[in-house]
């Protein structure tokens, strides 16, 4: 049986010849081409998950400046009490409002009438005209302007009578060399220029200095501070002076000390 195929409607050309041209005319490349155009995507809208990332990082920011401002004139929203972890004593208003006391602050802080304003609390009747960018520019000129009054504030006898009491009371934290036996410390500054240098912790027994244990009090500029603050201290309270540790580390190996060239 021979199966022949029904679509075959038309005879094959002979062997050797062309078959004739088709009667349609050849697809053109446009008429089969495709354009895909993307729908338009919906503008991203904040999440429930970002709004509380964002809140998060606020809050993080705001505890950090606790953690390193201390205890600071109730009026100024930026510090708040933070209790043993504070290297700053409180600054009286009769010292802060005494423009002797501030003399020469003008030219080194910016926004310095208004940086004062937040300080002492006092409302100004251009708090409303500045951008959120400006009001933040504002809070970190107080925060210098209270840390350059407040080296100067301790250089006095209130002034050094509170940072007495942080002294007696190990605020400041202890020597960690071992043959210091856990001396207190007082903060000192390696420059009197802000945003010099970040504050360390002077030992009176060995004299030397070191970092604060905390991070967040080792991001403290030490202009706060200042370099005379622990010398004048101690000249000024002597009996707290210590002795010299008479001890120091010797390394052996084998129980043999180590010959120095």
């Amino acid at each position: 049986m021979r199966w022949t195929s029904t679509w075959r409607s038309l005879p094959l050309p002979p062997p050797g010849t062309s078959p004739p041209p088709s009667p349609y005319p050849p697809p053109s490349l446009e008429s089969i081409s495709i354009t895909a155009t993307p729908a338009p995507r919906p503008p991203l809208q904040p999440t429930r998950t970002s709004s509380l990332i964002m809140n998060l990082k606020q809050t993080v920011k705001n505890l950090m400046l606790v953690v390193q401002t201390g205890t600071i004139h109730p009026g100024f929203h930026g510090f708040a009490t933070c209790g043993e972890m504070s290297y700053f004593v409180r600054l009286t208003d009769e010292y802060i409002q005494d423009d002797f006391n501030l003399c020469g602050l003008s030219s080194q802080v910016p926004y310095y009438d208004y940086a004062l304003d937040l300080i002492l609390d006092v409302e100004s009747s251009h708090g409303d005209m500045f951008t959120e960018e400006q009001n933040e520019l504002i809070e970190s000129a107080a925060e210098m302007l209270y840390g350059l009054i407040h080296v100067r504030y301790i250089l006095t006898s209130k002034g050094m009578a509170a940072m007495l009491e942080k002294y007696k009371n190990y605020d400041f934290g202890r020597c960690p060399r071992v043959y210091c036996s856990g001396q207190p410390c007082l903060p000192v500054g390696q420059s009197d220029i802000p945003r010099s240098s970040t504050v360390k912790l002077y030992c009176p027994k060995c004299e030397d200095i070191y970092y604060p244990r905390s991070k967040y009090q080792g991001n403290i500029d030490g202009a706060y501070f200042g370099t005379t603050f622990p010398h004048l201290f101690l000249m000024t309270y002597g009996h707290l002076k210590p002795q010299k540790p008479t001890q120091s580390f010797v390394p052996r190996v084998f129980g043999f000390k180590l010959h120095k060239p």
